[in-house]
């Protein structure tokens, strides 16, 4: 963990903060074994090393909610690709836009309401 403040440092033997002035902890500890301690050793792959495992690797290296999540997608996917694909097909309702012609019956135009035979209001 990377230290919060400049102004002190953490014992690897008890955990305790000691200020960077003091080279010894209470426990007796040091700042140079802590620092020691701290410090990640390399780690370094050799030329010849096999290659990372391939897809059976992967799989078997995840969760299973997330194996469970990822063949749920698959799912959801395929069967919209499926019925998409394999649906009856509706016949085409929607007239062409050039050239159609509205082959239904003409109905005549409704008559117009009736006028009354005064002016209302009639006190104007």
């Amino acid at each position: 963990m990377d230290e919060p403040t400049s102004h002190t440092w953490t014992c690897s033997a008890c955990g305790r903060r000691v200020p960077q002035r003091v080279e010894t902890c209470h426990c007796g500890g040091t700042r140079e074994r802590s620092l020691a301690a701290r410090r990640p050793s390399v780690v370094r792959q050799p030329q010849n090393a096999p290659l990372p495992p391939g897809w059976r690797g992967l799989w078997a290296s995840l969760p299973r909610d997330v194996i469970a999540m990822v063949a749920a997608a698959a799912l959801v996917v395929t069967s919209g690709l499926a019925w998409l694909l394999l649906a009856p097909q509706r016949p085409n309702t929607t007239p062409a836009l050039l050239g159609y012609v509205d082959r239904r019956p003409q109905t005549p135009p409704s008559p117009p309401p009736p006028r009354p035979p005064f002016k209302l209001p009639w006190w104007k």
